[in-house]
Order: C-alpha cells, then sequence, then structure tokens
C-alpha cells in the first residue's frame, strides 16, 4: 500500500472514532431496556377536558377528589388460595416457599421436558391460583387465549411464583406453553380445561 492510502485509511478510522465519541456523549445514559424517566424540554401533555376548562395535573402523591356527583369506588378484590387478587391488575407473586402454597393451589413444576402436570381442570368463572416451579431453567408460563394474556409467571431455577385470576367464564380448552424462545417446541405445553 503507498503512503497517499495510508493516509486515507487513517483519516478514515480517526472520523470514524469522532463520529463513535460524539454519539456516545450526545446518548442518554440509560441501562439496556430502561425507558429515561424525562425527556429534557419535553412538558407533559394533558388534553383539555370538554368545555376547555383545563385542569393542572396534579402532583405526585397529591390525592384529587373525584368531580362533584362521580363516586370513585376501590376496585373489587377476589379472594383466592394465594391471597385476595383484583382480577383486573393481576401479578404473580414474589418468591414463594412450599409452607406458603396452600393445598388447593394448582402446583405446576416447568421442566426442559414439559410441564408437570400437562393438563388440569378448572371449574368456570371462579378463582384460581396457580404455584409454578422452575425446575432445572428459566421459564415463562402464559396462556395462547387472549382473554387470558395478562396471567404470566416467570421463574427461574429452583424458584417457585405463584398467580391467581379468575377462569374464563366460557367452557374449554385453554392451552398453555412456556414462552421462553424453543421452549414450546419441544414439548414445554399443556392445557388448562374450563368445565361448569
Amino acid at each position: 500500500m503507498n503512503k497517499k492510502g495510508i493516509y486515507i485509511l487513517i483519516v478514515v478510522v480517526v472520523v470514524l472514532l469522532l463520529i463513535l465519541l460524539i454519539s456516545s456523549l450526545a446518548t442518554p445514559k440509560t441501562k439496556p431496556g430502561e425507558v429515561p424517566s424525562e425527556v429534557p424540554g419535553q412538558e407533559e401533555i394533558v388534553p383539555a377536558p370538554e368545555g376547555g376548562e383545563v385542569i393542572p395535573a396534579p402532583a405526585e402523591g397529591e390525592i384529587v377528589p373525584a368531580p362533584e356527583g362521580e363516586t370513585v369506588t376501590e376496585p373489587e378484590m377476589i379472594e383466592a388460595p394465594l391471597g385476595e387478587f383484583n382480577p383486573e391488575n393481576i401479578n404473580q407473586t414474589p418468591p414463594l416457599v412450599e409452607e406458603q402454597i396452600p393445598a388447593e393451589v394448582i402446583k405446576i413444576r416447568a421442566t426442559t421436558t414439559g410441564f408437570e402436570p400437562n393438563e388440569f381442570s378448572v371449574k368456570a368463572g371462579k378463582p384460581v391460583s396457580l404455584a409454578i416451579t422452575g425446575v432445572d431453567a428459566t421459564h415463562v408460563f402464559k396462556f395462547n387465549d387472549p382473554s387470558l394474556s395478562n396471567v404470566a409467571v416467570g421463574v427461574a431455577n429452583g424458584e417457585t411464583r405463584g398467580i391467581s385470576f379468575v377462569a374464563p367464564s366460557q367452557t374449554g380448552d385453554y392451552s398453555f406453553y412456556c414462552d421462553v424462545p424453543g421452549h414450546q417446541a419441544r414439548g414445554e405445553a399443556g392445557v388448562m380445561h374450563v368445565t361448569r
């Protein structure tokens, strides 16, 4: 390579390094997958209610009374074997130990060869509590049916977590699977039978 070619190569490398340096300085410092809490210069936009009256957003932690004539109700809590839950905001439990799991909870073991048991029955419209244990790897228990899309439990190897939800009112078979890539294909799937 001649001298001119070497100089061009050096200039290209220096320009690329400068571009990388500038872009790293201009990028907000967030971890991968993290959403920045504030975007500089961006204000919160709240649409004006009908009639044009603008109501300022409440400060964080401020309790705002309901508009006159409206009743605010707490979400209906439902009792299940793993405790009360809000059917509109279903969440998995923190990690559980065996002693914390009541006998009436359906216990499912997630293994690399499938779920044990890979089928169970529940009553239509009734509360259901599941305890999922990751026996040998990380697993994510989910249902295929959109009506159960908010029912999901992620467990690490050796971990047990629970979830409570209301069974669909429609009888039938509802398939479940492990949502970790490749796990369903190797047999990590099953069926929840909903009966009257």
